[in-house]
């Protein structure tokens, strides 16, 4: 279910690449869940924090995902972002426990 975009035209950005192949909100979410899980494995916690936060409004995920790839700034960004003590409280867990 990997978009095909990328492959004529690599500066699209996800939704693009979606709308162009006309996917539902659902589909797009599914994409998004696929890629994060991707990224997740080949070693990119940061892009897939990215896409975590961008797509699928998942602040949990993507603090935590932040912190794996040490992108503090971002995690701390998101944390407040989203105003959810359960994220700030998950990234403290995280930075406490890997230090």
């Amino acid at each position: 279910m990997l978009c095909e975009c990328p492959k004529y035209a690599p500066n699209l950005d996800m939704t693009s690449c979606a709308g162009r192949l006309q996917y539902s909100e659902a589909e797009v979410q599914r994409l998004a869940v696929d890629l994060v899980e991707e990224l997740t494995s080949l070693g990119h916690p940061g892009d897939a924090a990215h896409v975590a936060a961008t797509y699928l409004a998942d602040a949990d995920n993507a603090v935590l995902l932040f912190a794996q790839s040490r992108q503090w700034r971002e995690a701390l960004r998101v944390a407040y972002q989203c105003v959810l003590p359960s994220c700030r409280r998950a990234m403290l867990d995280h930075v406490t426990h890997s230090t």
